[in-house]
């Protein structure tokens, strides 16, 4: 007969056994800004990666946390910053890269990790235009501080069913600003509600712009080549195109909608051509849903300022180990930023994605595998890289690195967003642009500029 007591304690043994595993079992927390199919490709990496730690016996695992748009993700993680609240891993777009880096005691830098770095861990490893942008400006730090991983680059999305039916090409969207203008009237008179919207009203209109033609942002190579950088946004040619902004606003042809209310006007047929990243294709097809043929182009340039286009600015995201965690964390940490800076790892996500790889040989391992011939999302990426590369990063076209740039972003946004309303002129909002971002730049404390 069976012994209840024995019973008992097999049942106490079990529930012994998996407190002890529970106990021993990793969670790796990373906070991440990845939505829709880009979180769920990510997904699927961060899944492979944690299935072979287990195939090796190991209890840890990453664990994602989704923390809403990049600007909430990072504000969430310097609110907790240093304190035992803070994730292991933090995604951080570019424009907080110098944020982060004013925090030197908060983050554990690749060439700190406690394992000797693999070569995808080191500078050399990266593409030079990403390894140049997020090098440490911490003279204690020879690496990089944090693991590059998404680079996005702006592109040209039209409606290839309302060019048609204006009786344009659909195969040839325009090149430049002058030849979109001509484009746009055209578009009108057939019935467009609106023609074009944006994804990023100041990261596509000052700073891929910017980039596209190398003109100064900001002086000090637009804060890359020294500390005391100030803003030079004020310059003729940004009023020029800020001008051209409020005009096509007035006459209907530009919209004020950005970031998702951009792609939805798209997707809805409210608007014909969005300038966007192009790791968003797969959002804009889940949101068409086959009721019309995306097209896609490189972004316009001003033929009156260049014959041809410089390069596009490197956007998106790293990732940041955050210190003050156990140290048994940190050889797990390494491990799974080995593993996403891995030619292979590089090479899905961005067939999955359109997000530019960061690494060298990536682009080869693509060609090989035919994957620029393969319909849209191909021809996207093909022209995504193209663009980021066509030449050697040149002065002004290597991205922006300004402390506390995300605020002064946001005062840009207001600014810019007054000027094209009618409110202010475009000479007046980007004086203040440049006279309360120099302010914050300099640590001053200054007023919410004017909506």
């Amino acid at each position: 007969m069976f012994n209840p007591s024995l019973k008992n304690n097999l049942l106490w043994l079990v529930s012994l056994l998996l407190i002890s595993f529970t106990c021993l079992a990793q969670d790796i927390v990373l906070w991440h800004s990845l939505d829709g199919p880009l979180a769920e490709k990510f997904s699927e990496l961060v899944q492979k990666f944690n299935q072979k730690a287990l195939q090796a016996k190991s209890t840890a695992k990453i664990v994602l946390r989704y923390k809403g748009e990049y600007e909430n993700t990072l504000a969430s993680g310097l609110k907790v910053i240093n304190t035992a609240d803070a994730p292991h891993i933090l995604q951080v777009y570019e424009v907080g890269n110098l944020m982060m880096q004013a925090h030197p005691g908060a983050y554990v830098s690749l060439d700190n990790l406690p394992n000797k770095p693999s070569p995808n861990l080191e500078k050399d490893h990266f593409i030079t235009a990403i390894g140049d942008f997020y090098q440490s400006r911490q003279h204690n730090v020879t690496g990089l501080p944090s693991l590059p991983f998404s680079a996005a680059s702006i592109v040209l999305f039209y409606n290839k069913n309302a060019f048609k039916a204006a009786g344009l090409d659909p195969e040839k969207p325009p090149t430049s600003w002058e030849e979109f203008e001509k484009i746009a009237y055209i578009l009108k008179k057939h019935g467009a509600k609106n023609v074009l919207a944006s994804g990023w009203l100041v990261g596509h209109h000052i700073e891929h712009l910017g980039a596209w033609h190398n003109q100064a942002i900001a002086t000090k190579g637009n804060g890359i080549d020294g500390d005391d950088a100030r803003l030079v946004i004020n310059s003729d040619f940004f009023i020029n195109h800020l001008n051209k902004l409020a005009n096509w606003y007035q006459m209907g042809i530009f919209s004020l909608d950005f970031r998702h209310k951009a792609e939805q006007a798209f997707a809805n047929n409210e608007v014909v051509i969005l300038t966007q990243g192009a790791n968003r294709l797969s959002h804009l097809e889940r949101q068409i849903k086959g009721k019309f043929e995306i097209g896609v182009g490189a972004f316009p340039y001003w033929e009156a300022v260049v014959s041809e286009p410089y390069n596009t600015a490197p956007g998106g995201a790293s990732f940041w180990a955050l210190a003050g965690h156990n140290p048994k964390d940190y050889p797990i940490i390494q491990k799974f930023f080995e593993y996403l800076a891995s030619p292979e790892v590089q090479n899905e996500w961005h067939q999955n994605t359109c997000y530019m790889p960061v690494v060298k040989g990536v682009e080869i391992l693509a060609e090989k595998q035919n994957f620029y011939e393969k319909g849209l999302i191909g021809k996207t990426a093909r022209i995504a890289l193209d663009s980021f590369s066509r030449r050697a990063p040149s002065q002004y076209s290597r991205g922006i690195l300004l402390p506390d740039y995300s605020n002064i972003r946001e005062i840009i946004v207001q600014e810019m967003k007054a000027a094209i309303r009618g409110n202010k002129s475009a000479a007046e909002a980007l004086e203040r642009s440049v006279v309360l971002g120099n302010a914050i730049i300099e640590g001053k404390q200054v007023e919410a500029s004017s909506p």
